[in-house]
């Protein structure tokens, strides 16, 4: 399960990977909304993911609009759009291998990886962060930043092009490298980007979990522009 905090209203972004949904919990009221759930859904109580409530059973949480995706399964790691005028109307979301676009305003779901620069495929644990800076090809999308098992890369949504930054993905362990190319990773586990305009700080910070230490990765200036 991984989460975004809203400010206005106080609201909690959930990713319900068991029950492949995506939901809202409202910090005030407590209160639970499905935002996005797979097309198809069970009527079954016997079938019913666990710890879910279906629309054959009456829920006063269960948002009507909801949008319903049938690839949206097993979603992971989530991030708000930090290109926007307001970062908590857009959510970028791993789920079922790829990265989805999510409009909270609209309830918009669009998928922008479906197998790009060699990466035919994300994990489900894979983490994903979002950079200030928009892509190259304009559009205020934003550039953002993949872990998947032990590699990381950059991704465009909007050209569909996956760039290596740094960590063999064949090979585990621990390898400080300039370059990136050869360094090496064992099981990193979570990711955050930093960027410090003040310092002209930017970079990545790794939990590498089984070498138990936190790792730098340097961004290249292109991702800036």
């Amino acid at each position: 399960m991984h989460s975004e905090h809203t400010h206005t209203p106080q609201k909690l972004i959930v990713t319900d990977a068991g029950n492949h949904r995506l939901r809202e919990i409202d910090l005030t009221t407590r209160s639970v909304t499905t935002l996005i759930r797979p097309t198809r859904s069970s009527t079954s109580g016997s079938s019913n993911p666990a710890g879910h409530t279906n629309n054959s059973n009456p829920n006063p949480n269960l948002n009507p609009n909801q949008q319903q995706c049938e690839d949206f399964q097993s979603p992971g790691s989530l991030v708000f759009d930090r290109c926007t005028v307001n970062p908590e109307s857009v959510c970028w979301i791993v789920a079922n291998g790829g990265i989805f676009r999510y409009v909270r305003a609209t309830g918009s779901l669009c998928a922008h990886l479906t197998g790009a620069g060699g990466v035919s495929s994300l994990r489900t644990d894979a983490v994903i962060d979002c950079l200030s800076s928009s892509s190259s090809a304009g559009g205020g999308v934003p550039v953002l930043i993949v872990l998947n098992w032990r590699t990381v890369y950059s991704f465009d949504p909007l050209t569909g092009r996956m760039d290596f930054l740094a960590g063999e993905a064949d090979a585990g362990g621990f390898v400080d490298n300039t370059s990136g190319e050869k360094a090496r990773f064992s099981w990193p586990r979570g990711m955050v980007v930093v960027e410090r305009e003040r310092e002209r700080e930017r970079c990545i910070y790794v939990a590498d979990t089984q070498n138990h230490c936190i790792r730098r990765v340097t961004l290249p200036a292109s991702l800036f522009l």
